[in-house]
């Protein structure tokens, strides 16, 4: 009985649809526009330690899994439609976030942290809401992957290396650009959180 009870019916479903997202994702970083190497002005190899620890927190979560077509809640259907209903949400905002971040990137989207010429402080749309929303995105889609595949002692271990490798990425990001934008980027940096509502 305990196993019937366990399983999520939409288990399937969700995970493709997920997995789907991060093709999206895959696809936007390829077809990215590429700013020319002689317009790069300052560039900040020491960020590049900040997306290894991202990319071992995202990794966590497909790699550690639990078994296929199981529920993340055990003992609870409502509780798992629920999960589902969030990770399906999660999903679709964090890859609003993501696309629409760098379409108003452009070419200053780099996976090393840098400043080209002509480097302008982007702060509409979803740089409205936080100062890192690719980030806040990508976070989004490591908690939706988890709810999907993974443990919750995989979620943990996802969580603090995502967040510890963001945290880096984004110090380093934004030492570049408070030494180009000075005090307009010191009053955005206030006013608005990192990647996450609560985080200055």
């Amino acid at each position: 009985m305990s196993e019937i009870v366990n399983r999520d019916p939409m288990y399937w479903s969700l995970f493709w649809f997920v997995m789907a997202s991060w093709f999206v994702f895959a696809i936007a970083f390829l077809l990215r526009k590429r700013s020319e190497p002689s317009a790069k002005r300052v560039r900040n190899n020491r960020s590049i330690w900040g997306v290894l620890l991202m990319g071992v927190g995202m990794a966590l979560v497909w790699w550690i899994r639990r078994p296929v077509g199981t529920a993340f809640v055990s003992n609870s259907l409502e509780a798992s439609y629920i999960l589902d209903f969030f990770a399906c949400s999660l999903t679709v905002g964090s890859i609003w976030l993501i696309l629409t971040a760098i379409r108003l990137l452009g070419k200053q989207w780099n996976v090393r942290a840098i400043v080209v010429e002509k480097h302008r402080l982007v702060t509409t749309g979803p740089y409205a809401f936080v100062r890192h929303p690719i980030y806040t995105g990508l976070f989004g889609l490591m908690v939706a992957t988890g709810i999907t595949n993974s443990t919750w002692y995989s979620m943990l271990l996802a969580f603090g290396f995502t967040f510890v490798g963001t945290l880096m990425r984004i110090r380093q990001e934004e030492k570049l650009l408070r030494e180009t934008f000075g005090t307009e980027f010191e009053a955005y940096q206030n006013t608005v959180p990192a990647f996450l509502p609560w985080l200055r």
